[in-house]
């Protein structure tokens, strides 16, 4: 018979892969409207929270086209971040065809970010370790959020006290210039259509240029890490929208990776190999 050693292991505070989902909380009724969030919690801070540990906090807004975002198909990777030792946070931040302007649904992220900040307690939150990570559209709020952390001008009334600066941002195939983007285009057609139902064409073209993030650019010289990603054959969102921001995150000194992605259509961008490549860069981030 083999012989085996005993082993020996210590309990950390975090157990992989045990946790809870919260549906819908609600973190905003800006508007006379709910905006909503759905977390993955992990059940040690609910059970025993003198020995629990408090985890960093992962902010997730997907891809939906500045629409409602379904974070069903991605919840596999949802759960995996939170076993590898984060709560995340799935944030819905309102529909541009409902009303919402780019600039108000990018407030609307902030806010959410200042909702877990407040209520770090009931979820179990480091507060001084919070992450933003967005798909497509939810890129460019990421973006926007990394950018104008505590700016006061794009704070809404709602958990204002609280910060909604953050420690590391992960934008994969945002688009940054939203004029370049849907300004002249058959895709942008409908966004504009919708907007002129109730605006003329020169409040389009502002709601254009408040949407997108360059303009922020040199406004915030303590910007947390950023971490872009983009497949070189995206049919949507040009890669050059990610190239020109990594360009000029990189020459005003900002720490910036750029991942590119062989092969892949625009919604293909989160392989495993990157996402994991990812975990890793905000592991680093959070250590710093």
């Amino acid at each position: 018979m083999k012989e085996r050693p005993i082993q020996h292991f210590r309990y950390t505070g975090v157990e992989m892969g045990i946790v809870s989902l919260i549906p819908k909380a609600v973190y905003s009724h800006r508007n006379g409207q709910e905006l909503t969030m759905s977390l993955i919690v992990h059940k040690g801070w609910a059970c025993d929270r003198e020995h629990a540990k408090r985890l960093p906090v992962i902010l997730y807004f997907d891809g939906s086209g500045y629409l409602h975002p379904s974070y069903y198909h991605c919840m596999g990777q949802m759960t995996e971040m939170a076993s590898n030792g984060f709560v995340v946070a799935m944030v819905e931040c309102g529909s541009f065809m409902e009303g919402w302007s780019f600039l108000d649904i990018h407030k609307n992220f902030k806010t959410a970010i200042r909702y877990l900040r407040a209520n770090s307690d009931q979820y179990g939150i480091d507060p001084d370790h919070v992450i933003v990570w967005g798909n497509s559209s939810g890129g460019t709020s990421v973006v926007f959020a990394a950018l104008s952390g505590d700016m006061p001008e794009y704070k809404t009334d709602e958990w204002s006290e609280a910060s909604d600066s953050v420690q590391c941002a992960v934008d994969m195939a945002g688009p940054q210039n939203l004029r370049a983007l849907l300004a002249n285009s058959e895709l942008g057609k409908n966004y504009r259509d919708s907007w002129l139902s109730h605006a003329d064409e020169a409040d389009w073209e502002r709601v254009l240029d408040e949407g997108s993030t360059l303009r922020l650019l040199k406004t915030n010289t303590k910007c947390c890490p950023f971490y872009l990603a983009h497949s070189v054959d995206d049919e949507l969102v040009p890669l050059s929208q990610t190239k020109t921001l990594y360009d000029a995150l990189h020459a005003d000194g900002y720490d910036v990776q750029l991942a590119l992605v062989e092969g892949a259509s625009h919604t293909q961008t989160r392989t495993t190999e990157l996402v994991h490549a990812v975990m890793d860069f905000i592991k680093i981030a959070c250590q710093e």
